[in-house]
């Protein structure tokens, strides 16, 4: 909170929004003296600029030498100080720690999942670089979004769905892990149902092996995901707006897992009677077979 002595001028921002970089750039304001709803100001907090940040009410070329400033270090003075702290008592910097409404995704599509892996709001996406093979472990295991990164290993966990989702649960995709666990660019993957959708479709990710930030998982097509802030995992610390435009929107992103035992048989039809000889999962490829179906191949654990 940002407010000057008598109270008449201030604004609330979140920490994401006033700690980054940038240069005449639109950052968040959350409200204000001036609006009750969110909207954003350009502000300044340059590297090595030692009188930034320049906090304002309005975009800063319109707010400077009109009594719109809030912010200002260095003893900085000229119009950003005379034309305010003089006739409002100075300004002053609050800070609170405000306790968000926490959905809780686990019950999602009917609960049973299992949280691995977590980032909070921040700039930059998960630290894993082991293409949600669950090979990697770090930080320290939390519920609570605001914690630092973390990690658990899920490699030798039986599963077959992810749920990938924001931490305030407002966006949030569910895919088989044979959709997520394959090598492909720009091509149609599953989603079993999501935020947007609630039955079966298809949209564009990315996950190359020599890529080390991929898979791109995303609610759309990566390519409109990344604009519209819809992508839910990427990894190697990868900033730009692929984490600014969903991470310090939306507390964060967690990866869950679950197995969901699809119990089906077609052993009744056409009038019944029959065994099951052969399985194949789903996926990318057919029965390993090779015996053209004379019944002499033998592999796997039979499983219902």
């Amino acid at each position: 909170l940002f407010a000057t002595g008598d109270c008449q001028k201030w604004l609330v921002a979140k920490k994401w929004s006033v700690m980054g970089w940038y240069s005449n750039g639109q950052r968040w304001i959350m409200k204000s003296s001036l609006k009750k709803h969110r909207y954003v100001a350009r502000w300044y907090r340059r590297h090595r600029v030692r009188e930034d940040p320049w906090i304002s009410l309005e975009d800063h070329g319109r707010s400077w030498n009109r009594g719109g400033i809030l912010y200002g270090g260095k003893s900085w003075g000229n119009w950003h100080a005379r034309s305010i702290l003089p006739v409002h008592e100075g300004a002053d910097v609050y800070i609170r720690y405000k306790a968000p409404k926490i959905k809780d995704c686990s019950l999602i599509d009917g609960g049973g999942w299992k949280l691995v892996r977590h980032v909070p709001g921040r700039m930059r996406w998960h630290p894993a670089r082991d293409h949600l093979r669950g090979t990697a472990r770090y930080g320290t295991p939390s519920k609570l979004p605001s914690a630092a990164p973390w990690s658990i290993r899920f490699n030798k966990t039986p599963f077959n769905e992810f749920l990938f989702a924001t931490g305030d649960c407002q966006r949030w995709l569910i895919a088989r892990k044979w959709s997520v666990m394959a090598q492909y660019a720009n091509a149609h993957r599953w989603i079993e149902k999501s935020s947007q959708k609630s039955k079966r479709y298809a949209a564009r990710w990315y996950h190359r092996w020599r890529v080390p930030h991929e898979p791109w998982i995303s609610v759309t097509d990566h390519g409109s995901a990344v604009h519209s802030g819809h992508v839910l995992y990427g990894g190697n610390n990868f900033g730009n707006i692929h984490a600014s435009r969903v991470l310090p929107k939306h507390l964060g992103a967690n990866v869950w897992i679950r197995n969901k035992v699809i119990k089906k048989s077609c052993a009744h039809l056409a009038g019944g009677g029959w065994k099951r000889v052969r399985h194949v999962p789903a996926g990318y490829h057919w029965h390993p077979a090779r015996d053209h179906l004379r019944g002499t191949a033998k592999y796997g654990t039979p499983s219902k």
